[in-house]
């Protein structure tokens, strides 16, 4: 059996250009929704927030989307090393509850539907260049 499709494009194969370009076309925009009204810190988690925009920006099905945000979490318990000692278990709540969060209230984010491919990265990619340029 091979790769899932999921994995045809990947946030960690992405050059820091790419990413820069995915942000300009606001493929990836940090910790919450596009265009929700609840706007949470990104704080530790800005790296992390935004591979899981990338992997609901890619889609799939729901078995899909349930892996992206369980990645997500995991990202963001790697992240948590990097604060103090002291701070490290508020940030695992914050990690926690940012992870709920997505769970309970994500899926009006996700592209249910074919997983965007090479191509569409391309395109979103060329969008980000425009915007940059003009």
């Amino acid at each position: 059996m091979g790769a899932p499709v999921m994995w045809e494009i990947s946030w960690s194969r992405l050059a820091e250009e790419e990413r820069d370009l995915l942000r300009a076309a606001e493929v990836v925009n940090g910790c919450g929704g596009k265009g929700s009204w609840i706007d949470p810190p990104d704080w530790l988690f800005v790296a992390s927030c935004d591979q899981h925009d990338f992997h609901y920006w890619r889609g799939g099905d729901e078995g899909d989307r349930a892996e992206a945000d369980w990645q997500f979490y995991q990202a963001m318990i790697v992240d948590t090393k990097s604060a103090s000692w002291w701070r490290r278990p508020f940030a695992r709540i914050r990690a926690w509850s940012y992870y709920k969060a997505v769970r309970l209230f994500g899926a009006k984010y996700w592209n249910d539907g074919p997983v965007r491919g090479r191509v569409d990265l391309d395109a979103a990619l060329r969008q980000g260049r425009a915007k940059l340029a003009g």
